[in-house]
């Protein structure tokens, strides 16, 4: 009796976990959030050396515009997000456009540093996508 108590609970569990949220963010949408949300990483990391409390500060203004450009709330988004977890071939698939989209963000960037050398700058990130070349 425990066993099929444990299990019933168990399948009702995983089942209401795997329901769609209501206000799921598309794929198409998520692409574009985790780019930026890849990008603001970045800058965090190759900006700064620490994680002050004004850094700390930055980032989260970051992600408060990027939530708002796409009138998101944070558990909209991490409900979404988790929503794909629990659905690992759509993730994969989400982070594989990511990642040809940053790769081609970067691929144009070279370009225009090509063509004018300080239009980069001459930032950690803007060394780092020369060193890349």
């Amino acid at each position: 009796m425990r066993f099929s108590l444990a299990i019933f609970i168990s399948i009702l569990l995983y089942s209401c976990s795997s329901d769609k949220p209501e206000n799921l963010v598309s794929q198409e949408e998520m692409v574009s959030i985790l780019k930026e949300i890849n990008l603001i990483e970045a800058r965090r990391h190759k900006r700064f050396e620490d994680y002050s409390n004004e850094v700390n500060q930055t980032t989260l203004k970051n992600y408060t515009a990027l939530f708002k450009a796409y009138n998101l709330t944070d558990s909209t988004f991490l409900e979404s997000y988790n929503y794909y977890e629990e659905h690992p071939k759509q993730l994969e698939e989400i982070y594989a456009k990511v990642m040809m989209e940053l790769e081609e963000e970067l691929r144009l960037l070279r370009e225009v540093n090509k063509s004018d050398p300080d239009s980069i700058g001459q930032d950690s990130v803007g060394k780092a996508i020369m060193k890349g070349q």
